[in-house]
């Protein structure tokens, strides 16, 4: 049976009735929030795009050295919002603050980390959901929409385990970095289910 919630969370407001089209991972999660860990492996472009992605993961507070990182990520709900508060290889955090407009699928979020903010719609497909950018800012202002088609999905779902993919395209330069992540569920808060967790590495 898929989990239930003791109170609408702007996650489970948000996608209205698709909400159950979830994989119940992802239900257990947006309902109660938990804290998902794992490894990140990490990527730059070559030449500009190297260049524009390193500035870029910085203002993100994404580590600048390719290869693999430890990434632990605590995931809450709060009136109208839900938080994402990430902590790369046990250093400094970074809060994310997603803020949802209207509803799926017409709807949108708007994801404020540090300077940056992204305007982000979301797909349901096969239990996971997509994330496509509509659009970007920083400091306030937008960037040409043309040259930042970010994207993102969750590849991989199962019992505990949450895998999934970004890339940060930049137009005419290739990618300018991407972000593989392989996380298992540790642990759930605001009492929710207790689900059984395992640790793999995604194909």
């Amino acid at each position: 049976m898929p989990p239930r919630s003791d109170e609408n969370t702007a996650v489970v407001t948000w996608f209205g009735e698709a909400f159950s089209r979830l994989h119940p991972d992802l239900q257990v999660l947006h309902c109660g929030g938990g804290i998902l860990a794992g490894k990140i492996r990490l990527s730059f472009g070559k030449g500009l795009a190297k260049f524009i992605g390193k500035r870029l993961a910085k203002k993100l507070g994404i580590p600048l050295q390719p290869g693999e990182h430890e990434l632990r990520i605590k995931i809450h709900h709060q009136e109208n919002s839900l938080y994402w508060s990430r902590c790369f290889d046990q250093q400094d955090k970074v809060l994310s603050i997603f803020r949802a407009f209207g509803n799926y699928p017409a709807g949108y979020w708007l994801e404020k980390t540090g300077p940056i903010q992204l305007k982000l719609t979301f797909d349901i497909i096969d239990s996971a959901w997509h994330w496509r950018v509509l659009g970007v800012r920083i400091f306030g202002l937008p960037l040409p929409f043309c040259y930042f088609r970010i994207q993102g999905r969750i590849k991989k779902l199962s019992i505990g385990i949450i895998s999934s993919m970004s890339v940060f395209p930049c137009h005419g330069l290739g990618s300018c970095f991407a972000m593989k992540d392989d996380w298992f569920l540790n642990k759930l808060i605001n009492n929710a289910p207790n689900l059984q967790t395992q640790r793999v590495i995604a194909d």
